[in-house]
């Protein structure tokens, strides 16, 4: 097994204890006891566009509405997309995140 691949698989199984310790100010935020893995493939121009695959993509629930409140609703959920790197320059990341953000939105 990869590197990357025993990352994602600890991501996938610890998501929770992931956020508490790389983004402790998020994690109170979010109810990570039953996350919700989603596929990783993306067709954002179907049916002949390019298919594009994120590498970890969660829905989770939130501990409170998320603003702007647009209706009364009891539960939210968010996506909470992580993509594992190494190599790659900030600049190339920041362009692949906004594209995949265009995607998911």
């Amino acid at each position: 097994m990869s590197h990357d691949q025993l990352l994602k698989l600890l991501i996938k199984e610890f998501i929770g204890q992931f956020f508490e310790l790389f983004l402790p100010e998020w994690a109170p935020h979010f109810d990570f006891s039953h996350p919700e893995w989603q596929e990783q493939e993306l067709f954002p121009d179907p049916p002949d566009g390019p298919r594009r695959e994120v590498d970890l993509l969660c829905k989770v629930k939130t501990r409170s509405p998320v603003q702007p409140i647009l209706r009364n609703e009891e539960t939210w959920q968010v996506l909470v997309h992580i993509e594992v790197e190494r190599n790659d320059p900030l600049p190339t990341i920041s362009r692949r995140m906004h594209r995949y953000y265009t995607f998911l939105r």
